[in-house]
């Protein structure tokens, strides 16, 4: 038998926090993810022996560096984490970083100061932070038998490079969407021949497309293959329908009808 516990010290201010009745709104992320390095790979990667000196004084457990082993895909209009894969984090905002604990000022912070090491360099980077709440979903598409929505963060925090904000989590057995074999996570790039960056826009040219007519479909899959298909629209049993989230809170229905 396995027996897996966490460690109080990483709950601990959540739990004064919620014993003062005090409940975090805002909180913040990095959008990277990091993993654990030795030492002698961060040597042979740049890190320069005074860093290893004070790594090896300073870390109360086990002694290891941290290095970026993923940059999420940036959401449509935004920047790109300045973080890179395989830098070597050694400060956090001139704190030494010898685990994840360290990395804790991100919740609270707009942009932490990194001293980091890249292609054998010493440099520093101004790293913003995104709030949590842009992470959630508040609109969802449901057309030809398929549920489209905005990448959701789990997609963000395995592709480098998003093609599309249309993107196909869901389908209705019957629909169109599965009768002509188009899978889930997919993104939808065009609309007969025409760019769909986003909702928006796709939702503006699909209200176009009259019923029972066929309409081309440009396709990127999870793993950037392209591809294209022409599916046939059938407004009567799968018609264009929308969930909106307010800025109160409340989801609002909108139907797309057709004459």
């Amino acid at each position: 038998m396995y027996r897996m516990a966490l460690d109080v010290t990483d709950i601990h201010n959540i739990i004064e926090l919620l014993k003062r009745n005090e409940i975090p709104q805002d909180l913040r992320l990095l959008e990277a993810e990091f993993t654990a390095m030795t030492l002698f790979s961060g040597r042979t990667r740049g890190v320069p022996q005074e860093w290893i000196d004070r790594f090896e004084k300073e870390s109360y457990d086990e002694v290891k560096l941290l290095t970026v082993y993923r940059v999420w895909a940036p959401r449509q209009g935004a920047e790109r984490c300045p973080l890179k894969f395989s830098d070597i984090v050694l400060t956090v905002n001139d704190k030494l970083v010898t685990s994840m604990r360290d990395l804790e000022p991100m919740y609270t912070s707009k942009e932490l100061k990194f001293k980091i090491v890249r292609e054998m360099q010493v440099m520093d980077l101004v790293v913003p932070t995104v709030e949590t709440t842009s992470m959630n979903t508040s609109r969802v598409v449901f057309w030809c038998g398929a549920l489209l929505q905005e990448p959701h963060q789990s997609v963000r925090q395995l592709m480098e490079k998003i093609p599309s904000e249309v993107y196909v989590a869901r389908k209705s057995a019957g629909g169109p969407m599965t009768q002509y074999g188009i899978s889930n996570s997919v993104f939808i790039t065009h609309v007969n021949d025409q760019e769909t960056p986003d909702l928006e826009t796709f939702v503006k040219i699909t209200n176009d497309i009259p019923d029972n007519t066929y309409v081309k479909l440009g396709l990127v899959s999870y793993d950037h293959v392209p591809g294209a298909v022409s599916i046939k629209m059938n407004y009567h049993y799968f018609p264009t329908q929308e969930l909106k989230k307010g800025a109160d809170g409340s989801w609002h229905e909108i139907e797309h009808t057709k004459e």
